[in-house]
């Protein structure tokens, strides 16, 4: 009965105001509708809240942080392995220029070779 009054009156203010209302009762009508659809989505949305129990929230929380560490150290170790390939090739540069080195004829000129001592220190290090 109340809302058949209010419409009566709303419709007996409309003639009195030249239809003014008839755009501000379409406006309410539209924001009755939203808020109804913002009950709606809170309703919604505390129920979806309790589809997944504690327990479950919580051995995912720790899976989460547990895959975290893991991409961590995954990502740590990309980066040494870059760093490896890289030292491996300067080892490889050095190894090539100390082999030049050794092989360069102005080692035969000098009273004692690189070669020799490089020897001693090997054979003393084998004691």
């Amino acid at each position: 009965i109340k809302a058949i009054k209010a419409f009566v009156e709303e419709h007996q203010a409309e003639r009195h105001r030249g239809g003014e209302t008839m755009k501000t009762a379409k406006l309410s009508a539209k924001e009755a509708g939203q808020e109804g659809t913002r009950r709606e989505e809170r309703e919604f949305w505390e129920r979806m809240s309790s589809i997944v129990s504690d327990k479950t929230y919580r051995v995912w929380n720790a899976l989460e942080k547990a895959q975290g560490k893991y991409h961590t150290l995954l990502n740590t170790r990309a980066t040494l392995i870059g760093e490896v390939g890289d030292l491996q090739l300067q080892n490889d540069e050095l190894k090539a220029l100390l082999n030049q080195y050794l092989s360069s004829r102005i080692n035969e000129d000098l009273h004692v070779p690189p070669t020799q001592v490089i020897r001693l220190n090997n054979y003393e290090s084998l004691r």
